[in-house]
């Protein structure tokens, strides 16, 4: 069965949420990040990232599955997701083309996220 391409994005609740989180929303998104980095060292997970919008960051995810079903289950049970923090819309999408190899020591250093999770 062929592989199929969805758009993951994901809205905050608050546009300054990135600027302004609690302790407990701090830990949801630690925990949202290790779940996306489970994700791509799995290569499920094509890209992750925030994207930074004018009218706020949100984080978004191209993602690749066997099915419709196995998008929406990996939007469910995201922790940013899953605690009711985000809500989420997934578009399918087709990767037209990609880099052979995208991994920058530098970001994954500034941003803190580590290799194998």
């Amino acid at each position: 069965m062929d592989k199929k391409q969805y758009l993951y994005k994901i809205y905050p609740p608050r546009a300054d949420f990135y600027l302004d989180q609690n302790e407990a929303e701090k830990n949801i998104m630690d925990n949202h990040k290790e779940y996306w980095q489970r994700l791509t060292d799995a290569k499920c997970s094509i890209v992750y990232g925030p994207v930074f919008e004018p009218k706020g960051t949100f984080p978004m995810a191209v993602i690749e599955v066997h099915t419709s079903d196995e998008a929406e289950n990996i939007a469910m049970q995201d922790p940013a997701v899953l605690s009711g923090t985000f809500t989420y819309t997934l578009f399918p999408m087709q990767v037209g083309m990609i880099r052979a190899e995208y991994d920058p020591p530098a970001l994954r250093k500034r941003i803190g996220i580590r290799k194998n999770i």
